[in-house]
């Protein structure tokens, strides 16, 4: 049996902690220091979207007992899998984190314009808008990546054009 753990999808590399009542189960167990230094070097290597540990070790327990429960499956009829109903939490709950940290980061970013322009500070707010709109043109092409852009453009972008008629965007 072979499990093809490789995705081009990055965000398939994302599973919550919680289901979508907030609920979470902790789980305990001791492993070599080399493994806490594998996961350390992953998280360090930036080839996945993992943050912390639990994000690491949360993804090698899912995909781990899918592979168990594959063959377990195949053993014996009578193993029973939830994996349609782990799937879908999985699904539900990365999407509700993709739509918290687009509305955070939009917020935030709102809150720091405004506080420049307010300071009449427009060089340092197109920088930053600037700055902002690279870091999202280096998302992974998808959903996320063009909704953060159309909103960019939806907030910003006569600003941003505005400013460059009046030689700001010399920033770039």
């Amino acid at each position: 049996m072979s499990l093809k753990l490789v995705s081009e999808n990055r965000d398939s590399y994302v599973l919550t902690a919680t289901d979508t009542k907030g609920h979470s189960e902790r789980f305990y167990f001791r492993a070599i220091p080399a493994m806490a230094s594998e996961v350390q070097s992953i998280i360090q290597s930036k080839v996945f979207p993992f943050r912390t540990r639990g994000d690491v070790l949360r993804w090698c327990f899912h995909y781990g007992m899918r592979y168990l429960m594959d063959i377990a499956q195949e053993a014996s009829p009578l193993v029973k899998s939830v994996r349609g109903q782990v799937n879908a939490v999985l699904e539900i709950m990365r999407d509700e984190e993709f739509n918290s940290d687009f509305t955070l980061v939009f917020d935030k970013l709102r809150e720091r314009i405004d506080h420049h322009r307010r300071d009449r500070e427009d060089e340092e707010a197109v920088r930053l808008l600037l700055v902002v709109k690279n870091m999202i043109s280096d998302m992974p092409e998808g959903f996320w990546r063009k909704k953060y852009m159309d909103e960019l453009e939806k907030s910003y972008g006569k600003f941003i054009k505005d400013a460059r008629k009046c030689k700001i965007s010399d920033l770039e």
